[in-house]
C-alpha cells in the first residue's frame, strides 16, 4: 500500500505528466479477478501482474515485455531523461 496516492492516481499522475507520460507501467497488485487487470490496463497500464511475483520471474517478465532495460536518469541541471538498452541474446 502506498500511502498517500493509490496505484490508479500514481498512473494517472504519470499519464498527464508531459516528461513521464511515455514511461512504460506495470501494475502489480493483489487483485487476481480479470476485472481487476482489465481495469488497470483501460486505465493506462502497459501490464498487470499479480502478486506474489518472484523477484526472477518478475524481472524476465519486464525484459520480455518492453525487450529493454530502462534507466531513469537526471543531469546535473536537474533535467530528468529516460534511457534504455536494447536485450541482447
Amino acid at each position: 500500500m502506498m500511502p498517500k496516492l493509490d496505484g490508479f492516481g500514481l498512473l494517472k499522475a504519470i499519464r498527464n505528466d508531459a516528461l513521464l507520460a511515455s514511461t512504460p507501467v506495470i501494475m502489480l497488485s493483489a487483485r487476481a479477478a480479470e476485472e481487476a487487470r482489465i481495469e488497470g490496463i483501460e486505465a493506462g497500464a502497459d501490464d498487470y501482474l499479480v502478486k506474489p511475483l518472484a523477484a526472477d520471474a518478475g524481472v524476465e517478465l519486464v525484459g520480455a515485455q518492453f525487450g529493454a532495460f530502462f534507466y531513469n536518469v537526471q543531469d546535473d541541471d536537474g533535467d530528468r531523461y529516460m534511457l534504455y538498452r536494447e536485450m541482447t541474446g
